[in-house]
């Protein structure tokens, strides 16, 4: 032991106690013991308390060992006891033993080696029974710390046991008046609960679910409940288990659900916006050649001095009047497809890239593509709409991805690397595919151009589009080792004070 062993020894022969002494001295030689020799001494020995175990005659002048025990247990009920007497006999040990008595010693010079046995034994239980202790008070407290309710329960859902966190959760009035409430009928679909325990007790297979509870104000959580066959006699089973509050997961999933139909959307309308800015490039050359002809013909016209001239003359004025006007509303449409601004904040740029991390980690995992963050600290601020350069990232981070299919499991690999420079900041995508020749990579970003069966050849062009809209630039480059990075650069801004994360 690292302190000295302090023993209450209540004896009033002191021949007795000497013996005693003794005998444990040659099994803990720094022992410390507290003598007590009338009732007087122990009631202060009581008091002050601070001894790891008792040793106490059952015949002694002012009172009996059952007294003794009754007063030691009542004031110190985790210490041990041990019965050490000459005078005592079967009835009065299990007497003892009933009151709380630990263990029991005949004082005789024969079994005086079972006392220092005895001693030994029950120091051991105590620091186990309190090493148990420390531990459940030490798991208790980390599940109050991770909201982790613990139960037991009947098999047919009556709480038996129920921790504070489970309280709490399930707005209960304390721990003792949770015992005998039926758990199943705190949920708002109680039959999922009832199938998920006769399920439990009919396979004896571990079960869980997530379970919809309403509280007393009306506000809904929603609650994963796991729970196992606990050990019981064979005849009354009991159900222990967890419950867990998943209700922030849930409302991260919906929202990343949302974000997903919100980068599509803006995908779809600015793909149809690039499409549309391409088909009026191809019409303003027919539309500005008819203008052309229809000039030409009219200052032919208004050369010939004939009858039908101004007939003709009146004709091809109207078609290019029509072309003029054709070409004014192409212009238009043009330069609206160019100069769309964006709904823009400032945004921590790690953030956005992690959250576009998140909304490909299906696609990197499915793969068995492993995925790297090199992320800049402090995270540079950019002002720029989140949902466009998040489609930025997850569309680059998609080709890494796929551009690495061909290649081993184990080779497949991409970086997501973002820096801070003075004026820019820069995310940079890197994958161990075999890359696109070095003179087809300003070809990529061109709009229907595409190396997929399937694609449509519009991601890059959008996406470059998208970064150039925001005063940023991207581009590509090969690596030493074939594969490809992908780089984007946008402007560094300092408002700090409305930025997000």
């Amino acid at each position: 032991m690292s302190e000295p062993l302090r023993v209450l020894l209540i004896d009033d022969d002191p021949d007795d106690r000497l013996l005693a002494l003794r005998e444990l001295r040659k099994e803990f030689p720094d022992i410390e013991a507290i003598e007590i020799k009338e009732g007087r001494e122990l009631e202060q020995a009581l008091e002050r308390g601070g001894f790891d175990l008792a040793i106490t005659d059952y015949l002694l002048r002012w009172t009996d060992g059952i007294r003794v025990l009754t007063a030691l247990k009542a004031r110190h009920p985790d210490c041990p006891v041990i019965m050490f007497t000459g005078t005592g006999s079967e009835e009065i040990a299990v007497e003892a033993m009933k009151n709380g008595l630990d263990d029991y010693a005949i004082k005789n010079v024969h079994h005086l080696v079972r006392l220092r046995a005895a001693v030994h034994s029950l120091l051991e239980r105590a620091q186990s029974k309190q090493r148990a202790a420390q531990l459940a008070t030490r798991l208790e407290t980390l599940l109050s710390r991770l909201n982790l309710g613990t139960f037991r329960c009947t098999a047919g859902g009556e709480l038996l046991e129920a921790n504070p966190a489970l309280v709490q959760m399930l707005a209960l009035p304390s721990e003792e008046e949770a015992e005998g409430t039926v758990l199943q009928e705190r949920f708002l679909q109680p039959d999922d609960c009832v199938q998920l325990f006769d399920r439990l007790v009919r396979t004896g297979q571990p079960q869980e679910r997530e379970l919809e509870w309403r509280g007393p104000a009306g506000h809904t959580r929603w609650l994963r409940l796991f729970a196992v066959v606990g050990a019981s006699p064979k005849d009354n089973a009991v159900i222990d288990g967890f419950v867990e509050d998943v209700t922030e997961r849930r409302r991260m999933a919906d929202e990343l659900q949302k974000q997903q139909l919100a980068l599509n959307h803006v995908s779809r309308i600015t793909t149809i916006g690039e499409m549309a800015a391409g088909i009026t490039h191809e019409l303003t050359q027919p539309v500005y050649a008819i203008s052309n002809v229809a000039l030409g013909l009219t200052r032919a016209l208004e050369r010939s001095k004939n009858s039908e001239s101004e007939t003709v003359s009146s004709g091809v004025r109207q078609i290019l009047e029509q072309a003029t006007r054709a070409g004014e509303l192409i212009k238009r449409w043009r330069d609206f497809t160019r100069r769309r601004q964006a709904d823009r904040s400032t945004w921590h740029l790690n953030a956005l890239v992690q959250e576009a991390v998140e909304l490909t980690t299906f696609e990197s995992r499915e793969h068995g593509v492993e995925l790297a963050l090199q992320l800049a600290e402090p995270s540079p601020l950019i002002a720029a709409d989140r949902i466009q350069i998040q489609q930025v990232v997850v569309n680059l981070l998609r080709n890494a991805y796929e551009a690495t299919y061909d290649q081993p499991e184990s080779d497949r690999r991409v970086t997501i690397q973002t820096t801070a420079g003075r004026d820019h900041a820069e995310v940079a995508i890197r994958d161990t595919g075999s890359g696109v020749p070095e003179e087809r990579l300003e070809q990529i970003f061109e709009p229907f151009y595409t190396t997929k069966p399937d694609g449509m050849g519009m991601g890059l062009a959008v996406s470059r589009s998208i970064v150039e809209a925001h005063h940023g630039r991207l581009w590509a480059t090969r690596d030493a080792d074939e594969g490809m990075t992908f780089r984007l650069t946008l402007p560094i801004t300092q408002d700090d004070e409305t930025s997000a994360e």
